[in-house]
């Protein structure tokens, strides 16, 4: 498919501005993102080096558009906590830990962020924008 990754762990806050300058001196055509504690904590810088440089880049989290970022899809979380008190009462009721399915996400969220793409100087599908959950003006 012609995709080449270059992959930049961030284990601390204080990676993230390393991390971000190896990867954008590989020259990206875009940044995703993948979810962690860490890339979550910092998601507005992330958002604000990705804007400096010009490169388009997506989130799992919802936020990231509010933050900064072009574009976010993923799971929409108050519904995967809601979930999760689903499980926790039935650990508590007694159930094994074992013994219970695997939930996958019941809902995903796009949100997109036409201030930062304008930034970019993209502009982004009509139907790409229509579908979304939310659009930052």
């Amino acid at each position: 498919m012609g995709v080449s990754l270059h992959p930049a762990a961030v284990h601390t806050a204080s990676d993230v501005d390393a991390a971000m300058k190896r990867v954008l001196a590989e020259r990206p055509q875009a940044i995703l993102l993948l979810t962690s504690p860490v890339v979550f904590r910092v998601l507005a810088r992330i958002a604000e080096l990705a804007l400096q440089s010009r490169t388009p880049s997506i989130s799992p989290f919802s936020v990231y558009p509010a933050a900064g970022g072009r574009m976010a899809y993923g799971p929409d979380f108050p519904p995967m906590w809601g979930q999760l008190v689903g499980y926790i009462d039935r650990i508590l009721r007694g159930a094994r830990v074992g013994d219970l399915p695997i939930e996958r996400p019941a809902k995903f969220k796009l949100v997109v962020n036409l201030k930062a793409a304008k930034l970019l100087g993209l502009t982004l599908p009509q139907s790409l924008v229509l579908r979304a959950d939310e659009v930052i003006q």
